[in-house]
């Protein structure tokens, strides 16, 4: 074996046992948000929301008024707050904590 083929492997390897044991481990559960805004605004949020690329994804819970679930890992949390308050400026919305929110 070339001397540059045993470096490439040693670089790999160590590289590899770096990223299996020092990587911060991703959350087991997501973070909630509730979130109320008026029924003809859906549309426009979801753009909002998509704008802000993987910040987190809603689901509708109650269509005729408006209540919206925001699920978003907890690490981003402070990110998705800054969207929402952003977003705020261009249509109202109310956000209340999940009700699960303390689960464990």
């Amino acid at each position: 074996m070339s001397a540059l083929f045993i470096q490439a492997k040693k670089f790999i390897a160590k590289e590899l046992f770096f990223a299996c044991f020092f990587t911060p481990r991703a959350p087991m559960l997501s973070s909630c948000l509730l979130i109320r805004i008026c029924p003809k605004d859906i549309g426009l949020f979801r753009f909002l929301l998509e704008a802000y690329e993987h910040v987190g994804y809603f689901s509708v819970l109650e269509r005729h008024t408006a209540l919206l679930k925001l699920v978003f890992s907890p690490d981003m949390e402070e990110q998705v707050r800054k969207a929402l308050g952003e977003i705020a400026q261009s249509l109202a919305l109310t956000l209340e904590e999940y009700p699960f929110a303390d689960r464990k």
